[in-house]
């Protein structure tokens, strides 16, 4: 059986951060979001047909890291710390790798479950990040 720490030393599913791998996630999930602009004559008629102005499909996702040690947290936030940046990751709606311009969500909530004596490089971090694509 695997270590803990191994866990995430394994970079199968192909999560890149502009060009940088990141590990597999404990888990991710997203959501397939189609955007129609806030013309006139949108929505639906007295008829109850609908009138569509589609202009785009974006697919924010989020990557959740469960018990990863303090080092790599850190490198993976601070890979996403920026303005923006590019994302590849596995699309459930192509069914091939994608790439998206993306920034990192508002809120990124972690938790520190485990720091003993003050030894960062061995803490255990979990946390939720989420990417919006632009």
């Amino acid at each position: 059986m695997p270590r803990l720490d191994d866990l995430y030393e394994n970079y199968s599913m192909g999560f890149e951060v502009d060009g940088v791998p990141i590990p597999n996630p404990s888990a991710h999930g997203g959501s397939i979001n189609e955007l129609d602009s806030g013309a006139a004559n949108v929505g639906r008629d007295l008829t109850g047909t609908m009138h569509r102005a589609y202009i785009a499909t974006k697919t924010p996702f989020w990557l959740e890291y469960s018990y990863i040690l303090f080092p790599k947290a850190h490198e993976i936030i601070a890979l996403c710390s920026k303005p923006s940046f590019t994302v590849r990751y596995k699309s459930l709606l192509t069914g091939k790798f994608d790439e998206i311009v993306a920034y990192k969500g508002a809120n990124l909530t972690y938790t520190v479950p485990d720091c003993l004596d003050g030894d960062w490089d061995s803490a255990k971090v979990s946390f939720k990040i989420e990417f919006i694509e632009y």
